[in-house]
């Protein structure tokens, strides 16, 4: 019987951490130790900035899964910010020869095209993993794509109180513009741009008018984050479905206190202030 999880006692089950996972993650990859490839993939799609999330990419890759080629295109989209943020976003040619590589099929330079070509064909191509470490590393993913859409989704609930504050101070509605372009994406593709960093982007680059509400807004709408460092791969979709919840709740209460001030008569308008 093959235990779908890393011993009891590796410090990597026990305490996961982002650059424990990308400091061994090479190591790993050379002794063929396949159970450590769903905690890989995790931080692979999870961590943020550019050194572990890298290193357990490139150990990934190494070991020529074709679930890597998911991390490939999500190493292309966080360099090639803001045009990620476009309805269709075109990958670099060196990245398409590897996920050419990976999954035996040049399918163009569309990331929506190389999406639906992976959902297509990934059950069905030659891995090294054994089935419960690809069952573990699936679920896995799954979570990884379930933690994005609740970003976009949180991000995409303070653009719209962003634009409603904007709309109420005379400005413009550059907020939405982009959180509707994330939102029209699918749960893969979102996986693949989203993260918190590029969230930190969107609204430093460029400056926009409406930063300082976006600021408000994400004060008036946190949830706090899931704990993603969870020991074991069941503890982490606990997390996830935890903060998925709440990401759900907070949006929903907001949209409501939107809808709501809408119906109410509108106020006669005021003086303008003097500076």
């Amino acid at each position: 019987m093959v235990s779908p999880e890393l011993p009891p006692n590796s410090l990597l089950q026990s305490r996961p951490t982002p650059h424990l996972a990308g400091a061994s993650a090479h190591l790993l990859v050379e002794q063929r130790r396949y159970e450590a490839v769903p905690i890989l993939m995790r931080y692979a799609l999870l961590a943020e900035g550019f050194g572990p999330s890298f290193w357990c990419r490139d150990a990934l890759e190494h070991m020529k899964l074709p679930r890597a080629s998911l991390l490939v295109l999500r190493y292309a989209a966080r360099w090639d910010f803001p045009r990620t943020m476009e309805r269709e976003f075109r990958i670099g040619r060196r990245e398409r020869e590897r996920v050419t590589s990976l999954l035996g099929k040049d399918v163009g330079a569309n990331l929506s095209d190389w999406v639906a070509y992976y959902e297509k064909v990934i059950d069905d191509l030659p891995t090294p993993l054994p089935q419960p470490y690809k069952e573990r590393t699936d679920r896995v993913i799954r979570c990884a794509a379930d933690y994005r859409a609740a970003q976009s989704r949180l991000y995409h609930g303070r653009c719209v109180l962003t634009a409603r504050w904007l709309r109420e101070d005379g400005q413009g509605e550059l907020a939405l513009k982009r959180a509707k372009v994330l939102m029209g994406k699918s749960d893969l593709e979102r996986l693949i741009v989203m993260s918190r960093d590029v969230e930190m982007m969107l609204w430093n680059y460029p400056i926009h008018v409406d930063r300082p509400y976006y600021k408000r807004a994400a004060r008036e709408l946190a949830v706090q984050e899931p704990n993603l460092d969870a020991p074991t791969t069941d503890d982490l979709r606990r997390e996830i479905d935890k903060y998925v919840e709440a990401v759900r709740r907070a949006t929903a209460e907001a949209l409501k206190k939107i809808q709501q001030k809408e119906k109410q008569p509108a106020s006669a308008p005021t003086a303008p202030r003097v500076p």
